[in-house]
């Protein structure tokens, strides 16, 4: 398996001037994955020269997508439990989304500026609704809050095969276009809520889990997430701070199961194959920035 992928690395040199870097990082790397420890002092090593890379190369091709970090564990989420404060100029336009929208589901916003993507001590609980307008409401500019997301880079490595998932026309941004897996954290809701509401409690892992089974039938075990990198982005366009799982390795039965909803469709990209199918254009600019990322940090997961 590692002679398989050290010669798909071999080959991956003339995608584009970025992707050399990257995979030049990830064939120079050691290669015994099955001993690799990736707490920050061994990470750190490649990882602050790999997220500057990718960053130059995002912002050259337009993409708005930022990569901030890496770290060994999602962090711990803390609900602000006052209400929020919703623009005077916006409430005429949350109410009317409101009326519009038709899962009015709990989301989590942070301010853009907070001072520490891996301490969400003050998040703050919004309906989709509120999210939506402040999102449209930001739209050529910096957001003034960030919903919080999470998901996962997920791979078969006995497979050899990356699962990528192909968005719908249906959803709301880049239709039909490739990304990872994931979604919103939905924060912990009142007692009453819980009998027909879903919710994530504080755990972003659980988000992971939770939008890996809605969107492949699949139930991942908390163990599956032992070792594997946490990534921090974000998305100035939409406003989506995400934290994303690099390299969670699915068994071979549970690849057998997978079974996309109809929010999209499975795709299954053999590793041999990657190369080709990253310089096509119809990613999401976050799902080939974590792809991406994974490579920079040398498969993790595999």
């Amino acid at each position: 398996m590692g002679e398989f992928l050290r010669n798909f690395c071999s080959y991956s040199w003339n995608i584009l001037s970025f992707i050399s870097v990257i995979l030049n990082l990830y064939f120079m790397a050691p290669k015994i994955f099955s001993k690799l420890d990736f707490k920050m002092a061994r990470v750190s090593r490649r990882k602050n020269q790999v997220i500057r890379e990718l960053n130059k190369y995002l912002q050259y091709h337009g993409h708005n997508v930022e990569i901030l970090d890496v770290s060994p564990n999602f962090p711990k989420i803390k609900l602000n439990q006052k209400t929020y404060e919703l623009p005077e100029c916006l409430k005429k336009e949350v109410d009317k989304a409101r009326e519009e929208v038709v899962y009015n589901e709990k989301q989590a916003i942070v301010q853009y500026d907070m001072p520490s993507f891996w301490d969400l001590q003050n998040v703050q609980v919004v309906d989709y609704a509120t999210a939506k307008v402040l999102r449209e409401s930001n739209k050529g500019k910096r957001p003034s809050s960030m919903i919080i997301t999470a998901g996962a880079v997920l791979i078969c490595a006995k497979k050899s095969a990356i699962i990528l998932h192909k968005r719908s026309k249906k959803v709301e941004t880049f239709g039909e276009c490739y990304h990872t897996l994931g979604g919103a954290y939905q924060p912990e809701v009142s007692l009453q809520e819980q009998l027909n509401i879903s919710q994530d409690r504080n755990s972003l892992m659980f988000t992971v889990i939770r939008e890996i089974f809605e969107e492949c039938n699949i139930i991942l075990s908390p163990s599956a997430f032992k070792n594997v990198p946490i990534l921090v982005s974000r998305e100035t366009d939409t406003g989506f701070l995400q934290y994303y799982a690099l390299g969670v390795n699915l068994t071979e039965e549970e690849f057998k199961n997978i079974d996309f909803s109809n929010e999209g469709t499975s795709h299954l990209i053999d590793f041999a194959n990657l190369e080709e199918e990253l310089k096509k254009e119809n990613w999401t600019p976050s799902g080939k920035a974590h792809v991406l990322m994974w490579l920079g940090l040398h498969a993790t997961g595999v």
